[in-house]
């Protein structure tokens, strides 16, 4: 045994276990199956952003009014917000109705800025969003 371990050619020539290598694609499945019926996920909607400033900072952003999410990030950071004003709009020219969601931001960004923004929604276990998107 001790001469497999110096010898690197004997090692690599030791053939493995068939037992050994269905057992590890075994639990690899069993573990792929199990996190897809545990795990969680968002689907998410990316879009850009402006940031005003008076005395309070406000992002201004317009998403689709079909979106009722649940998180927000800005620029990759998790945001703590308070819904300001959320108006309906219309785009005439597309038939699109969109929301102008105003929110007052407690982090402190530059006047005038523009930032990335996920918007965070519909959270389900992964194999009802495969099973979704199979049927």
């Amino acid at each position: 045994m001790v001469n497999l371990l110096d010898n690197k050619e004997a090692f690599l020539a030791v053939k493995p276990k068939f037992k050994m290598i269905v057992f590890i694609i075994i639990s690899l499945l069993f573990l792929i199956l199990l996190l897809t019926f545990k795990i969680k996920t968002y689907d998410n909607y990316q879009t850009k952003g402006y940031i005003t400033c008076d005395n309070s900072c406000h992002l201004v952003v317009a998403i689709p009014s079909n979106i009722k999410f649940q998180k927000i990030k800005v620029n990759n950071k998790n945001l703590k917000y308070r819904i300001n004003k959320k108006e309906l709009k219309i785009d005439e020219k597309n038939l699109v109705s969109y929301f102008e969601l105003v929110l007052d931001i407690n982090d402190t960004y530059k006047d005038k800025e523009i930032v990335d923004i996920n918007f965070y929604y519909n959270k389900q276990r992964i194999i009802t969003k495969i099973k979704e998107r199979m049927f």
